[in-house]
């Protein structure tokens, strides 16, 4: 992970980091100019997904189906056993 110093823009190096809870982390640390010699913490933060974790993509899928016709689930079971034959909208 790269870590620019706020002050110089200068590559700076981690010296440590502290896990502040279960999504966000401190990470310690010390600008490597030595003009500089800043020392500063900056934050990692999980902020979301650009592709969701399988079990949660999984469990959506299956409370859409629950919520479809018998009849729209059918035609949903068709449209998978035999795609070409799938009229697309």
């Amino acid at each position: 992970m790269k870590v620019t110093c706020p002050n110089c823009g200068y590559k700076s190096g981690i010296s440590s980091s502290k896990q502040m809870s279960y999504s966000v982390r401190e990470i310690y640390c010390h600008c490597e100019n030595p003009d500089c010699d800043a020392v500063f913490v900056v934050s990692q933060c999980f902020k979301h997904y650009t592709r969701p974790p399988k079990p949660v993509m999984e469990k959506a899928v299956v409370e859409l189906v629950r919520c479809l016709s018998p009849q729209d689930k059918k035609e949903l079971l068709a449209m998978i056993t035999h795609p070409e034959q799938a009229k697309l909208l």
